[in-house]
């Protein structure tokens, strides 16, 4: 993942909103690797940096599939909207509901 967003912001507890999730993720998290393959399996993996060293490297597999239109990606049980997919992006956008409100929540992975 190279960036993630949510809109509106939400309040970390100290009066600050936090819109950027990727900043507020510690690193070891921003490097972890999820794979998707042509065949419709994919992975994940700690990547270069694991937050805990004794922790495993693979961190599972699982099974994915586009919409019709292709603008939807069924993974790890949910639908996700896609907003772009290219050589370099994909761009998936997933919207929460809590307590009433509606969060827009925006991930880029780069590969």
């Amino acid at each position: 993942m190279s960036a993630g967003t949510i809109s509106p912001g939400i309040p970390d507890g100290e009066g600050n909103i936090i819109t950027d999730l990727y900043a507020g993720n510690d690193a070891c998290d921003n490097d972890d690797e999820t794979i998707f393959k042509a065949d419709g399996t994919g992975s994940q993996n700690e990547g270069a940096t694991k937050c805990d060293p004794d922790g495993e490297q693979e961190l599972g597999t699982f099974a994915w599939s586009f919409n019709a239109t292709e603008t939807e990606i069924r993974a790890f049980g949910d639908t996700l909207g896609l907003s772009e997919l290219s050589e370099t992006n994909m761009v998936v956008t997933t919207i929460l509901i809590e307590d009433g409100t509606s969060y827009t929540v925006t991930s880029t992975f780069g590969h």
